[in-house]
């Protein structure tokens, strides 16, 4: 009986010693992620580092990640560039980028202290920030692995992306123009009508750009009335129409608006041009009104030269901040 007490008493006091000890702490991160400056089209991500440790961080959905173990394993396989493809496309890398080894290439991954990028999102949707300490050779230096979730607000509406640069307050826009350039671009949409790019270009080096069509066999803009008209396919484009204008059009090659500057155009919907011709002489006179209801007065009196043959001032193209998709024009 005594031996089985002190078998007990004995096993008691394993386990008071036992409880005793210390367990190990849970690693801590030393990276922090903040997401700011949240909107329907991006989001603000700083990562930052309070060891010595190099740190790389992306952003992903939480469909890209859903195949692989963990964010290293997807940024490895998905985003990463291997030794083996530098090597494969070494000359290129130092051609365009001026990155001469691949040491130069895990410089570009191995962060430290602090990074902060203003990344572009589709709006309404949820994303992965990730971010995981590296040795120098690009491995994973702990398995721990920090992530933050954000979903990005609602997105502009269709008629904010389509006719964005353009003042919602109405504007009276006169276009007295000094010149005038024109393209041919022919039966670019159908057999129907022959398509003529035409640019007016004021004393500023505003423009005036129209995509104006003319009858079947046309070789030149001829005299007549030409009607502002919303198209939305290339069978719908016919004589004496201007194809009206917005940013899925514009970025196309397609469409009418006028610039005002770099960051401020109008896409013209309605209203209508007068051309006469007389031994070569061009008289352009009409109204135009654009999107939100500015007007566009024109005015010129001149040749119609063919671009290519001009050496003039050209018109500065308006910068877009987004692009947008589904539309059905396609003129090359």
């Amino acid at each position: 009986m005594k031996k089985y007490f002190f078998i007990a008493v004995a096993a008691v006091l394993g386990l008071a010693v036992a409880s005793c000890e210390k367990k190990p702490e849970a690693e801590v991160s030393p990276l922090k992620i903040e997401v700011s400056d949240i909107t329907g089209a991006g989001a603000t991500i700083t990562v930052s580092c309070s060891t010595t440790d190099y740190f790389y961080w992306e952003v992903a959905t939480p469909e890209d990640l859903a195949a692989y173990d963990n964010p290293y394993e997807y940024w490895v396989n998905e985003q990463m560039i291997t030794e083996e493809f530098y090597n494969e496309n070494a000359e290129a890398f130092a051609q365009k980028w001026g990155i001469e080894s691949y040491e130069d290439v895990k410089a570009m991954y191995l962060l430290q202290t602090e990074d902060e990028f203003e990344y572009e999102l589709d709006p309404e949707t949820e994303y992965v920030v990730f971010a995981f300490r590296l040795n120098e050779d690009l491995t994973l230096k702990s398995t721990l692995i920090d992530t933050v979730h954000f979903t990005t607000l609602e997105g502009p509406s269709e008629e904010e992306m389509y006719y964005q640069l353009e003042p919602t307050t109405p504007i009276t826009f006169n276009m007295n123009a000094l010149q005038a350039q024109y393209i041919a671009y022919g039966n670019v949409f159908n057999e129907n009508s022959v398509n003529f790019s035409v640019v007016l270009i004021n004393a500023e080096g505003q423009g005036l750009v129209l995509d104006m069509n003319a009858a079947n066999g046309s070789e030149t803009l001829p005299a007549g009335t030409y009607e502002a008209a919303i198209v939305t396919s290339n069978e719908q484009v016919a004589p004496g129409q201007i194809i009206a204008g917005n940013i899925a059009l514009y970025q196309n090659g397609v469409g009418s608006y006028a610039v005002l500057s770099n960051s401020e155009a109008l896409w013209i919907e309605s209203g209508s041009l007068n051309v006469q011709v007389a031994d070569g002489v061009y008289t352009i006179t009409g109204t135009l009104t654009s999107h939100y209801g500015s007007t566009v007065n024109v005015s010129y009196t001149g040749a119609l030269v063919p671009q290519q043959q001009q050496a003039a001032k050209k018109v500065a193209k308006p910068i877009l901040p987004l692009s947008v998709k589904g539309h059905v024009f396609n003129r090359k």
